[in-house]
């Protein structure tokens, strides 16, 4: 009985490639037939399926088989870091003594003392969030440079996170710095509080530098 069954697969075989020869296929490219995933439907395949004529078992619903994989990705993709982002404006800033010349557009935080000023920003970092990146604009058109720390602070110490201060030369007037090597990158609430800070020099014109905003930008868990 194996020996006809395999006469027949042979038979099957020879008859295929003889109709095959010189014949070009117009159907387009089914990857399910493809067995052995080549991108050519060809006699290795015919064999193959000649080889397991007459087998039996339960059939696979493609269909639901491949809407059950799209599942699987779009369930890995939610469970990928999502991103956020935190804007801070010069509104949200205070200068360090409140007898200090200073002013605050909102959107411009100008120090118009006859010495360097400092200012304090509060942000609310969401808890558990991994920070990513420090993002800070501002306009520096003299010698010296616009300090900008994102800085995690307990009762009594006080830790660096990131800088973006404007560059330490001849300024380039309006510009923006980043720093993505987060120190204490991770959120913790339960004993840290967060806040910016920023430092702006003197200047005999008073606007040869100002602050404008800072961007967080954080992940965390989907």
């Amino acid at each position: 009985m194996k020996r006809r069954h395999m006469s027949l697969c042979f038979l099957v075989l020879c008859l295929t490639a003889t109709l095959l020869v010189g014949v070009t296929s117009s159907a387009e490219y089914d990857p399910w037939v493809d067995g052995n995933d080549d991108g050519i439907i060809d006699i290795v395949d015919i064999v193959n399926l000649a080889i397991r004529f007459g087998e039996e078992g339960t059939p696979i619903n493609k269909t639901a088989l491949l809407l059950e994989l799209q599942d699987r990705v779009a369930a890995l993709e939610t469970r990928m870091p999502q991103k956020g982002y935190i804007s801070v404006p010069a509104a949200a800033f205070n200068p360090y003594e409140s007898a200090w010349d200073t002013r605050n557009s909102g959107y411009h935080l100008f120090n118009y003392d006859s010495f360097d000023a400092w200012f304090f920003g509060s942000v609310q970092l969401p808890h558990g969030a991994t920070v990513t990146n420090f993002t800070t604009y501002w306009k520096d058109s003299g010698t010296n440079y616009v300090e900008c720390d994102l800085r995690r602070c307990s009762s009594n110490m006080i830790y660096t996170m990131a800088s973006a201060d404007s560059p330490e030369i001849s300024g380039p007037g309006l510009g923006s710095s980043y720093d993505d090597t987060i120190n204490y990158a991770t959120v913790d609430n339960t004993q840290y509080m967060y806040t910016l800070y920023v430092s702006i020099p003197y200047s005999a014109s008073h606007t040869d530098y100002y602050f404008n905003y800072a961007i967080i930008e954080y992940e965390y868990p989907a």
